[in-house]
């Protein structure tokens, strides 16, 4: 018997419904909560984006950092952590002071902190407590449970939400350049969702990130300037992409352990500029392999706004279009993608509808809804 969640997900006059996806990602940095609107149920949906608001993890960060580094904590501080970053979910999406806030959400959808994930266990740190204290609104978290519990990986999560949103006419390459790179290959539009492909790709962030730490003293390469300002050294990046190239290509899904923090030291010995330089261009190279001949490139995440990381992207891809954000109606950029996905993704289980792809995930028949909810009365 098919059943479904949507009458606790009210349907406003028009026939739309509004969801809050939340998204704090591999790179560890900010909490980006996105609003969709949303018409049409189950593979009909259509959807766009009507608010988006980030907020710095500010001290949650190193704590938060140092957790998915597998560093010793006891479980009164983890469950702190939890709860603290509920507490941030909560003042972001329900403000105490309602001037300026956005809109109500009739779902909220929340990822948590992935602090453990290697393809056999995963972990997403978030404790609902502070947040449905605040809100009337259903809460639904862990979409990636069921999947898991049917022997898939729970990742990469969002290539049916880029089917949702992204498809077109053509075949196009959704690059999600994040803490790790995961890549979703669209058909055309008159084809079904089944042909959606999606994978993890390598990291990207975590190293470009840890980068600037090391190299730069910052926490990040601001706008890439530091890469572009320096000098590739092509036989350093080419050990770099074959060492990038066998971390992606372990044959599952990637997280912990997965880094490739080792691969820095080769570094060492060169200026800061040109170590950048030369990642950068070692990272692009290693993305672009995998996106040559499956068309047009649209480009998403905080790599995105690495003007370095994008301009090798493109001389990688030469024959290729290469775009930042959509420049459709979704309104999606690259900072909102992924929290507008767990939206749509939260009202796609509330419909019925497994949230993941067994040709993505590996997962089997899933005999349950997806997700843990949190249901008003």
């Amino acid at each position: 018997m098919d059943r479904d969640l949507r009458p606790f997900v009210p349907v406003h006059e028009g026939g739309s419904r509004v969801a809050a996806g939340c998204m704090t990602g591999t790179s560890i940095d900010a909490l980006d909560v996105v609003w969709i609107e949303a018409t049409g149920f189950g593979l009909d949906l259509r959807a766009k984006v009507v608010d988006y608001r980030r907020r710095d993890l500010g001290p949650l960060r190193e704590p938060l950092r140092s957790l998915c580094r597998q560093e010793p904590a006891t479980a009164p501080a983890i469950a702190r952590l939890a709860r603290d970053l509920g507490a941030l979910h909560a003042d972001v999406i329900a403000p105490e002071d309602r001037s300026g806030a956005p809109p109500h959400p009739d779902l909220i959808v929340v990822h948590g902190q992935t602090v453990a994930h290697d393809g056999e266990a995963s972990w997403a740190l978030f404790d609902p407590r502070p947040l449905i204290a605040r809100v009337d609104s259903t809460v639904v978290t862990d979409l990636r449970l069921v999947d898991q519990a049917c022997d898939g990986e729970g990742a990469p999560i969002t290539p049916l939400a880029d089917w949702i949103f992204l498809r077109g006419p053509e075949p196009r390459c959704v690059v999600n350049l994040g803490g790790f790179c995961n890549v979703t290959f669209l058909p055309a539009e008159d084809e079904p969702h089944s042909h959606v492909e999606g994978r993890d790709v390598g990291p990207c962030n975590q190293l470009l990130d840890e980068a600037a730490r090391r190299f730069l003293g910052e926490p990040f390469d601001v706008d890439g300037a530091a890469a572009a300002g320096g000098q590739v050294h092509g036989d350093v990046a080419a050990s770099l992409v074959r060492g990038l190239i066998a971390i992606g290509g372990r044959g599952r899904s990637l997280g912990t352990g997965d880094e490739g923090f080792h691969l820095l030291d080769a570094l060492e010995v060169l200026p800061p500029g040109d170590a950048l330089a030369t990642l950068s261009t070692a990272v692009a190279l290693s993305i672009a392999r995998g996106l040559v001949g499956r068309g047009r490139v649209l480009l998403f995440g905080g790599g995105a706004r690495n003007l370095a990381l994008v301009d090798n992207l493109r001389g990688a891809v030469p024959d290729q279009p290469v775009q930042i954000g959509d420049d459709g109606a979704s309104g999606l950029t690259p900072e909102s993608r992924e929290g507008a996905a767990m939206a749509v993704l939260g009202l796609l289980a509330a419909d019925g509808v497994a949230v993941t792809l067994p040709a993505v995930t590996g997962r089997g028949e899933t005999l349950h809804l997806d997700g843990r909810w949190i249901l008003p009365r």
